[in-house]
């Protein structure tokens, strides 16, 4: 094959870097939609990806996109490609993005972006973001601080960066992101930390409405798990009494109403899939739990881990609306449930109802499932599920800490539904 002139290759490389930018100009335009534009300084704004980064600078109409782990790089000024000693964009780079155009006409991406109105509209936006009251950063300190201490009453094992640090600290997962909740026992104080960001409570650096938002839900979801737990205490020491069996199927009545809600939103979160084995829908996310439902015979049941908690054969007919509870003619695997499955339920529901995203559904009811779609899995976990003490938030400690004597829980990552395992800009769908 002859070798290619200077000129021609730089002539391709124009050809193709054109045909491309729309397609940049395009991503950075819903990117913004989703909230993914962030400022770098006081001139740049990005989107980025795992992979490659996408950059603006409204002042001087420049764009471009570069590698996170390489030289590579495509520029743009004023729209004319910018030939850079890094450019190259090879056959199958371009055919990615000729995909990622695929993707974008499918989401009625608008073809002509005018990107100094969507920095625009993305300064908006993350200065509405990023409105932090006084009162807020105040509410936030008093959630983490009630977060830790919940923590430590139910016996959680705190870890510490080093043996002779007086700070001890939990990690815990909420949906995409990730934050350190710690107490310094020298000096009486909690701090909250955010990996990936310089999350600072007492100027609020970096503290979001979301972060609001979702200290505000842990707060609800602390206060109604205590709530329980001293409903809890109170029956025991009353001294109620019940018969085995009788204990048995109270017990099924409060989880299959629970497991409802929980499957209804995995469902809606895309969280259930079709064992076609079987033909049943089940949940994912769970931990050792699941919950599943076949449409076929109108069955639902909780499982752990190989056993059969509970399971209701034609529920929907045998679900008592006056007494709100099944029928126990719909009930089977009974014996098998255990105050610890209990306490991890009610706790999920407490989450759920804290974020309120349960919508008031007829009691016996499940989601519009279908035998004939696989439900594709695209957000796994409610939150990272801690399973023995029943705190759904808990998770990993980092692996670069020391954790002899600690105490490690499992991580379950939130799943992203990715376009293309190679796209160039690593568009990621996300909730």
């Amino acid at each position: 094959m002859p070798e290619i002139s200077d000129s021609q290759y730089w002539q391709e490389q124009e050809q193709r870097a054109n045909e491309i930018r729309p397609i940049l100009e395009r991503t950075f335009a819903l990117a913004q939609q989703y909230g993914w534009v962030e400022p770098i300084s006081d001139e740049c704004w990005q989107y980025q990806g795992d992979k490659h980064t996408l950059v603006y600078d409204p002042e001087s109409d420049a764009l471009w996109i570069e590698a996170n782990d390489s030289n590579w790089c495509v520029n743009f000024h004023e729209q004319a490609f910018v030939p850079e000693p890094d450019t190259q964009i090879t056959e199958e780079q371009l055919q990615d993005f000729q995909a990622l155009r695929d993707y974008l006409e499918q989401q009625d991406v608008v073809g002509d972006v005018d990107l100094r109105a969507v920095q625009q509209q993305a300064q908006q936006q993350w200065n509405q973001d990023h409105i932090v009251t006084e009162d807020d950063r105040g509410s936030i300190a008093n959630a983490v601080e009630q977060l830790f201490e919940y923590y430590a009453s139910q016996g959680e094992v705190a870890y510490k960066l080093s043996p002779e640090s007086t700070e001890h600290l939990y990690r815990l997962a909420v949906e995409d992101k990730i934050y350190v909740v710690s107490r310094d026992d020298a000096a009486g104080s909690y701090h909250l930390q955010q990996e990936g960001a310089n999350l600072d409570l007492s100027t609020g650096q970096s503290v979001t409405q979301a972060d609001i938002k979702t200290w505000a839900e842990i707060d609800t979801w602390v206060a109604e798990c205590q709530r329980l737990e001293d409903e809890a205490a109170q029956a025991s020491k009353n001294g109620w009494e019940e018969t085995y069996w009788s204990q048995q199927e109270n017990r099924a009545n409060v989880l299959l109403a629970i497991a409802e809600q929980v499957f209804s939103y995995q469902e809606s979160q895309g969280g259930v899939r079709l064992d076609e084995s079987q033909q049943n829908h089940v949940t994912n996310g769970l931990g050792d739990y699941q919950v599943g439902y076949n449409s076929t015979t109108d069955t639902l049941w909780m499982q752990r881990g190989d056993t059969v908690m509970v399971s209701a054969i034609n529920h929907h007919q045998h679900y008592d609306l006056n007494a709100g509870r099944w029928q126990l003619e719909g009930l089977n695997e009974l014996g098998a449930i255990n105050l610890d499955d209990i306490a991890y339920f009610q706790s999920l529901q407490a989450w759920l109802q804290a974020k309120e995203s349960l919508t008031e559904r007829e009691p016996g009811i499940i989601g519009q499932t279908r035998m004939d779609l696989a439900i594709v899995q695209t957000q796994v976990p409610i939150v990272s599920s801690r399973l023995e003490n029943n705190n759904p938030l808990l998770t990993e400690i980092p692996p670069e800490v020391e954790t002899s004597g600690v105490e490690v829980v499992n991580e379950q990552q939130t799943a992203l539904f990715e376009i293309e395992d190679n796209l160039p800009i690593d568009y990621e769908e996300r909730e």
